[in-house]
């Protein structure tokens, strides 16, 4: 699998995303979400859907612009620390469990494939 294969593989779940529609929407009211979700080649109902996975390169993107857009280099580690407050933990949660899963899923689909 070369590098062009990975990075398009749905890898991400859309409630990583949601977690930081959440924050622009409580702190960074100013960014228009649905251009930025364009621009990563995301749509808002997919971010919506539970069981919506994006690929690198869309986490790539989305990550890029929003840091850009809001002028903060570590707005990962905001988010991060945003999905700790109460009422997310358990969206954390079940997102860690279901990334994992999914995880296991590829590298059993890899093991596959070769």
């Amino acid at each position: 699998m070369n590098n062009k294969d990975s990075a398009d593989k749905a890898l991400y779940s859309s409630r990583i995303v949601d977690n930081y529609i959440k924050l622009i929407n409580k702190q960074y009211s100013f960014i228009n979400v649905e251009e930025l979700l364009n621009y990563a080649g995301m749509e808002a109902y997919q971010v919506e859907d539970e069981g919506h996975w994006f690929s690198q390169n869309q986490i790539n993107k989305f990550h890029k612009r929003l840091q850009i857009v809001t002028g903060n280099k570590d707005i990962a580690r905001e988010a991060g620390r945003f999905a700790g407050f109460p009422g997310t933990l358990e969206v954390v949660h079940q997102v860690l469990q279901v990334q994992v899963v999914h995880q296991v899923q590829v590298v059993h689909q890899v093991h596959q494939d070769q």
